[in-house]
């Protein structure tokens, strides 16, 4: 016991020590990658302000060129454009972080003598903050400013406010943010800091099987439920099987109702894959951005397509400044020039 006590003791006078190390300090670092985060680190940290976070990159390319050849032609732009004939799409990496930076700082030598006095509710404990705040392109651009600047949470909330103000001011504002993301690209983290965007939906059983995909998102499921009705495809319409598919999802509702006392949810076994159920969804913007360059592209299944859409669009009502680069990859262009 008194070893434990003692070890106990050393362990917290070095975790304490450790205040007074210099960030210079050196230490291990062990670590895993899949192959997508560690294109995105190489790809990150080679155009980082750091020389150590340069060298890293460069580190981890020369490491895994000879393993994984596929992943590193995303990589290296030399090798993107031997193999595709094309340039690598590279200006966000290279360029988002320190055009945002020389914006806001732009931005508040600009508007700071003339901040609006909104803020939002906060709470404050010491040096913790809550902030509770439901405007999604407010809690966005406030997050960007605070971010790219040293103001505190309550400047970064004026000045937003003072930006969003105006139509123009804000539109502009969003649209220099985004201004080199391509298609490909991630929007960036700020867009995490708006809170979750909160959805119920009534899908189809085919429908919910590429939802779910969508791990990051906040997904919670009823039970499948035959008084939602049937969702028919067009094709099946098309054919004239429409009444076939409706006689086969009734029958299935037979069983199921027959089986459900006693089986309970084993029940749905019998139900098919037209069947319904509501789904609550909870989504940051970015995470639907993901969602939305996915599955409102020409090549997303059209259950779910047209799922997305239509919350896309209420996405866009809600926050429009936010939103203004959502849709489908293969309307990016387009939505760039709008």
């Amino acid at each position: 016991k008194m070893n434990r006590a003692k070890n106990t003791l050393e362990g917290w006078a070095k975790e304490d020590a450790r205040y007074a190390l210099s960030l210079a300090t050196q230490a291990q670092l062990g670590l895993s990658f899949n192959a997508r985060t560690l294109e995105h680190a190489i790809r990150t940290m080679r155009h980082s302000n750091l020389a150590e976070c340069r060298e890293l990159s460069q580190k981890f390319y020369d490491v895994t060129k000879d393993v994984a050849p596929s992943l590193i032609i995303l990589t290296d732009p030399d090798e993107f454009k031997k193999a595709f004939k094309t340039d690598l799409q590279d200006d966000n990496f290279r360029f988002t972080r320190s055009n945002l930076q020389e914006y806001v700082k732009a931005i508040i030598e600009k508007y700071y003598g003339e901040l609006s006095e909104e803020i939002p509710e906060i709470l404050e404990d010491k040096h913790e903050k809550l902030i509770i705040s439901n405007n999604i392109d407010t809690n966005i651009a406030a997050a960007i400013i605070h971010n790219n600047s040293k103001l505190p949470i309550e400047d970064t909330f004026r000045l937003a406010s003072t930006i969003l103000a105006d139509e123009e001011r804000a539109h502009n504002f969003f649209e220099e943010t985004l201004k080199y993301i391509s298609a490909f690209d991630p929007i960036p983290r700020e867009f995490e800091l708006s809170g979750d965007l909160k959805f119920e939906l009534i899908v189809s059983a085919s429908n919910y099987a590429q939802l779910k995909r969508h791990r990051l998102m906040t997904l919670l499921s009823q039970d499948y439920d035959p008084t939602l009705g049937i969702t028919i495809p067009n094709s099946i319409k098309a054919v004239g099987k429409e009444n076939d598919l409706r006689e086969v999802c009734r029958r299935s509702e037979e069983l199921y109702n027959d089986f459900l006392p006693k089986y309970g949810k084993a029940a749905e076994y019998c139900l098919t894959n037209a069947h319904r159920r509501r789904v609550l969804i909870a989504a940051n913007p970015r995470e639907l951005y993901h969602f939305s360059r996915l599955r409102e592209d020409e090549h997303a299944q059209w259950d779910i397509k047209e799922t997305a859409g239509r919350m896309m669009r209420l996405s866009k009502d809600a926050a429009p400044n936010s939103f203004m680069l959502s849709g489908g990859k293969d309307k990016f262009e387009n939505l760039r020039d709008e």
